[in-house]
Protein backbone atom coordinates (compact mmCIF):
# COMPACT_ATOMS: atom_id res chain seq x y z
CA UNK A 1 0.00 0.00 0.00
CA UNK A 2 2.66 2.22 0.90
CA UNK A 3 4.66 1.47 -2.42
CA UNK A 4 1.48 2.61 -4.37
CA UNK A 5 0.88 6.35 -2.41
CA UNK A 6 4.79 6.60 -2.91
CA UNK A 7 4.22 6.15 -6.83
CA UNK A 8 1.21 8.41 -6.63
CA UNK A 9 2.75 11.00 -5.12
CA UNK A 10 6.12 10.90 -7.70
CA UNK A 11 3.53 10.97 -10.60
CA UNK A 12 1.64 14.00 -9.31
CA UNK A 13 5.04 16.09 -8.53
CA UNK A 14 6.46 16.00 -11.65
CA UNK A 15 3.48 16.52 -13.36
CA UNK A 16 2.99 19.56 -10.83
CA UNK A 17 6.55 20.84 -11.03
CA UNK A 18 6.25 20.62 -14.68
CA UNK A 19 3.29 22.61 -14.47
CA UNK A 20 5.09 25.17 -11.79
CA UNK A 21 8.12 25.36 -14.37
CA UNK A 22 5.40 26.09 -16.84
CA UNK A 23 4.13 28.92 -14.57
CA UNK A 24 7.37 30.44 -14.04
CA UNK A 25 8.65 30.64 -17.67
CA UNK A 26 5.67 32.15 -18.85
CA UNK A 27 6.25 34.27 -16.08
CA UNK A 28 9.58 35.24 -16.88
CA UNK A 29 8.05 35.63 -20.44
CA UNK A 30 5.60 38.15 -19.06
CA UNK A 31 8.28 40.32 -17.19
CA UNK A 32 10.65 40.36 -20.12
CA UNK A 33 7.76 42.04 -22.46
CA UNK A 34 7.64 44.31 -20.31
CA UNK A 35 11.03 45.56 -20.39
CA UNK A 36 11.69 44.78 -24.06
CA UNK A 37 12.23 48.12 -24.90
CA UNK A 38 15.50 48.01 -22.71
CA UNK A 39 16.43 44.93 -24.47
CA UNK A 40 18.33 44.39 -27.56
CA UNK A 41 15.81 44.94 -31.02
CA UNK A 42 16.65 41.35 -31.84
CA UNK A 43 16.02 39.84 -28.83
CA UNK A 44 12.92 37.31 -29.00
CA UNK A 45 11.40 37.28 -25.07
CA UNK A 46 9.84 34.07 -26.15
CA UNK A 47 13.35 32.22 -26.82
CA UNK A 48 13.43 30.86 -22.80
CA UNK A 49 10.52 29.21 -23.49
CA UNK A 50 11.27 27.72 -26.44
CA UNK A 51 14.58 26.30 -23.65
CA UNK A 52 12.55 24.49 -21.39
CA UNK A 53 9.51 23.41 -22.80
CA UNK A 54 10.96 20.31 -24.04
CA UNK A 55 11.87 19.66 -20.03
CA UNK A 56 8.40 21.13 -19.19
CA UNK A 57 6.81 18.08 -21.63
CA UNK A 58 9.48 15.44 -20.20
CA UNK A 59 8.15 16.36 -16.26
CA UNK A 60 4.39 15.99 -17.07
CA UNK A 61 4.77 13.12 -19.61
CA UNK A 62 7.15 11.41 -17.56
CA UNK A 63 4.63 11.81 -14.42
CA UNK A 64 2.08 10.74 -16.08
CA UNK A 65 3.72 7.20 -17.01
CA UNK A 66 4.49 6.99 -13.66
CA UNK A 67 1.21 7.20 -12.55
CA UNK A 68 0.17 4.65 -15.10
CA UNK A 69 2.81 2.58 -14.11
CA UNK A 70 4.83 2.39 -17.48
CA UNK A 71 7.88 0.82 -18.08
CA UNK A 72 9.45 3.65 -20.03
CA UNK A 73 8.85 6.28 -17.27
CA UNK A 74 10.44 4.42 -14.62
CA UNK A 75 13.54 4.95 -17.20
CA UNK A 76 12.50 8.45 -17.81
CA UNK A 77 12.67 8.97 -14.03
CA UNK A 78 16.07 7.66 -13.83
CA UNK A 79 17.62 10.36 -15.98
CA UNK A 80 15.87 12.74 -14.91
CA UNK A 81 17.08 12.32 -11.17
CA UNK A 82 20.35 11.74 -12.30
CA UNK A 83 20.27 15.69 -14.02
CA UNK A 84 18.62 16.60 -10.96
CA UNK A 85 21.22 15.60 -9.20
CA UNK A 86 23.85 17.19 -11.23
CA UNK A 87 22.13 19.88 -11.41
CA UNK A 88 21.70 20.28 -7.26
CA UNK A 89 25.73 19.20 -6.78
CA UNK A 90 26.49 22.48 -9.37
CA UNK A 91 24.04 25.02 -7.98
CA UNK A 92 24.83 23.49 -4.65
CA UNK A 93 28.40 24.29 -4.89
CA UNK A 94 28.21 27.88 -6.34
CA UNK A 95 25.64 28.74 -3.38
CA UNK A 96 27.84 27.38 -0.88
CA UNK A 97 30.86 29.13 -2.43
CA UNK A 98 28.74 32.37 -2.93
CA UNK A 99 27.91 32.69 0.91
CA UNK A 100 31.67 31.41 1.95
CA UNK A 101 32.83 34.44 -0.20
CA UNK A 102 30.28 36.77 0.78
CA UNK A 103 31.62 39.77 3.16
CA UNK A 104 29.03 40.92 5.82
CA UNK A 105 27.08 38.07 6.16
CA UNK A 106 26.12 37.34 9.45
CA UNK A 107 23.11 39.37 9.51
CA UNK A 108 21.66 37.64 7.08
CA UNK A 109 22.77 34.20 7.36
CA UNK A 110 19.92 32.57 8.02
CA UNK A 111 18.41 34.35 4.78
CA UNK A 112 20.91 32.43 2.82
CA UNK A 113 21.03 28.99 4.10
CA UNK A 114 17.45 28.10 3.88
CA UNK A 115 17.62 28.12 0.18
CA UNK A 116 20.58 26.10 -0.04
CA UNK A 117 19.26 23.71 2.14
CA UNK A 118 15.72 22.97 0.46
CA UNK A 119 17.68 22.76 -3.25
CA UNK A 120 19.74 20.64 -1.68
CA UNK A 121 16.42 18.09 -0.58
CA UNK A 122 14.89 18.93 -3.88
CA UNK A 123 17.63 18.79 -6.26
CA UNK A 124 19.77 16.14 -4.15
CA UNK A 125 18.03 13.84 -1.85
CA UNK A 126 14.42 13.72 -3.42
CA UNK A 127 16.05 12.42 -6.47
CA UNK A 128 18.65 9.88 -4.87
CA UNK A 129 15.50 8.91 -2.79
CA UNK A 130 13.34 8.30 -6.01
CA UNK A 131 16.59 6.51 -7.43
CA UNK A 132 16.85 4.37 -4.91
CA UNK A 133 12.90 3.67 -4.19
CA UNK A 134 12.40 2.58 -8.02
CA UNK A 135 15.29 0.51 -8.64
CA UNK A 136 13.97 -1.63 -5.71
CA UNK A 137 12.82 -5.60 -7.12
CA UNK A 138 9.58 -5.01 -5.98
CA UNK A 139 8.82 -1.49 -7.59
CA UNK A 140 10.22 -2.62 -10.89
CA UNK A 141 7.57 -5.44 -10.63
CA UNK A 142 4.46 -3.30 -10.71
CA UNK A 143 5.87 -1.47 -13.91
CA UNK A 144 4.86 -3.23 -17.15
Amino acid sequence: MAKKIIIIATGLYLVFAGLYVLRTSLMAVSYIESIKDKLPKNFDPHSFLYAVTPFIIWFVITGIGILYRKHWARYSLYVFCAVSILFGLLVSGVMVFAIAHAKNLMPTFPIKIVPLILRIIILIFLPVFFYVFFSRKSVRELFS
